[in-house]
């Protein structure tokens, strides 16, 4: 219900020709760029010192699936469990990135090899994230993925996902992982009926800016 009084409230703001006036081309730009200037910053955190050696640290402590499930049960009533992940000091530097208003980082999380989180902002839906496609894709492909946009419930807001896979000499490390608020843009480019029916249940709602970049 909230969510259709926000789509209500950002229909009366949004100027009629706002939702019809531009190209092909300045929507698949507007995309790209958002992509681009996002996937800077997230590679050079790939090759960040202090990111690597803490990837390398938590990963000497091996989980198993079972501790893993089980934590990702606790995760979201444990406030302990949150703190750690959210609190430490890999993700006070995420937090800076995501309150940084020249970027549009809705969430960013890293992972261990086994799909853990071991620092993300703000607080994710799940801790393992080991059963998801952007953590999934990048590991048995090798290369960096991008997701369909989606509402996402952790962030509240339409995002789409870059995932880059970690290695270093030492093999396969994690998964970083940055959510890309595209909420404004999003809207802009929804015809009336569309942002009338808007699906929030977490399926991508097809449109032009879901560009075929699902891989790269």
């Amino acid at each position: 219900f909230m969510h259709r009084i926000y789509v209500m409230f950002f229909i009366l703001i949004i100027p009629f020709n706002s939702l019809y006036g531009e190209s092909e081309g300045v929507k698949k730009y507007h995309f790209n760029a958002l992509y681009e200037t996002h996937y800077i910053l997230l590679n050079k955190m790939i090759g960040n010192e202090s990111i690597l050696n803490y990837m390398l640290a938590k990963n000497v402590s091996h989980q198993s699936l079972d501790e893993i499930i089980l934590k990702d049960n606790l995760w979201p009533k444990s406030k302990k469990l949150q703190k750690e992940i959210t609190d430490n000091v890999i993700a006070k530097k995420f937090r800076l990135w995501t309150e940084n208003k020249n970027y549009r980082f809705s969430e960013i999380m890293l992972t261990n090899k086994q799909g853990a989180l071991l620092a993300a902002y703000p607080v994710t839906s799940d801790y393992w994230q080991g059963d998801e496609n952007k953590f999934i894709y990048p590991v048995r492909r090798k290369k960096n993925y991008i997701s369909e946009i989606v509402w996402d419930e952790s962030s509240r807001s339409y995002s789409f996902f870059i995932s880059l896979p970690v290695y270093q000499k030492q093999g396969f490390l994690g998964v970083l992982i940055a959510g890309i608020d595209i909420s404004e843009e999003y809207f802009l480019e929804m015809g009336i009926d569309d942002l009338m029916n808007l699906n929030i249940n977490g399926e991508p709602v097809k449109n032009d800016m879901n560009c075929d970049c699902s891989e790269k």
